[in-house]
């Protein structure tokens, strides 16, 4: 195998993963939306924090940051809530009573610890001591999303290796067609050189969009206080719907059009002749078994790695091309 047949393998392979890669990580957010997984995490943060399990329900309670739970049985914090809310929930400067003395009365929990450790850098002086918990702020949130990408990481390569099976992607079978057949490698090598950014992306950004709306809607229509605030909120409810079932709709068609490209250049999927090929034989096992997880840990990457890679090896290519070539 040459160089330039090498490098367009590695192309095609790049294509091939970041395509199911974009795959994968829609599945996952479908998952962690459905859910709710960024709440769950930052309620046992919370949890956590204030020593105490019914915290969520005693936040929800207060006047000042309860209109971000849209959970009516408050079982669920909002995926994200912000130091100031969090702050205002905590210390009330409506009262007579001092920072300090406030501080003082809190029960005691890694909370109210690290609030006495704020007072006593910042003497109690109220803008330093919210700036200093804003930027304490900033890394409990940071330990909330480690927790939440730990364990999405880790569905994410379920879901990689589920697809890797169901659909046969063997890394190792993909190589060796790839590298034996010059026509299926010249057209899945010009269909990723012509792509110009991750497979499906505007029509991505524009569904997370409309599900955010859909979702500030929601909130908006459980706090609307009369018919003008709802019905202006069910009107952005039923846009952002229109727009998400738009968006999912361009979605399934490239995701379908490029599966139909790839599946129609590549021996993807079971066939019973391989089944009972690779069953009857302990050697053709392992090594099925060793693509299938190749692929799987090559998906769980990502689409923004590939697509990266991609690029990079798009160039490769182009500066190792011979000037005939390169005339065509």
């Amino acid at each position: 195998m040459g160089v330039m047949t090498a490098l367009d393998v590695v192309l095609g392979m790049c294509f091939i993963f970041m395509l199911f890669a974009l795959i994968a990580s829609a599945v996952n957010e479908a998952i962690a939306a459905l859910l709710d997984s960024r709440a769950k995490h930052l309620r046992h943060g919370l949890v956590r924090l204030f020593a105490n399990p019914e915290i969520v329900k005693e936040l929800k309670a207060k006047s000042r940051i309860g209109y971000l739970f849209s959970d009516e049985k408050a079982t669920l914090p909002p995926s994200f809530l912000p130091a100031r809310e969090l702050l205002s929930a905590v210390i009330d400067f409506s009262k007579p009573t001092s920072l300090a003395q406030q501080i003082e009365a809190l029960p005691d929990s890694p909370m109210k610890r690290t609030l006495v450790e704020i007072g006593q850098t910042t003497q109690h002086e109220w803008s330093r001591f919210q700036a200093a918990f804003e930027l304490w702020h900033l890394n409990f949130e940071s330990q909330v999303r480690s927790w939440y990408r730990r364990k999405t990481h880790a569905v994410l390569f379920g879901i990689s290796l589920a697809m890797a099976v169901a659909f046969n992607i063997d890394a190792l079978s993909l190589i060796g067609h790839l590298g034996a057949n010059p026509d299926a490698r010249a057209a899945l090598v010009a269909r990723a050189v012509a792509v110009d950014g991750p497979i499906g992306g505007a029509a991505a950004e524009q569904f997370r969009a409309a599900q955010t709306e859909w979702a500030e809607a929601n909130r908006i229509l459980d706090q609307a206080n009369n018919a003008s605030e709802r019905s202006a909120a069910i009107n952005a409810l039923e846009e952002s719907e229109t727009r998400m079932v738009d968006a999912g709709k361009a979605l399934h068609e490239r995701f379908s059009e490029e599966l139909a490209f790839v599946d129609a250049h590549l021996p993807l999927g079971w066939t019973r002749a391989e089944w009972v090929r690779v069953r009857g034989d302990a050697c053709l096992i392992l090594a099925k078994s060793l693509g299938l997880l190749f692929s799987a840990f090559a998906i769980a990457l990502g689409s923004p790695f590939w697509f990266d890679l991609l690029k990079k090896v798009t160039s490769i290519r182009a500066v190792g091309r011979s000037p005939s070539d390169q005339s065509r």
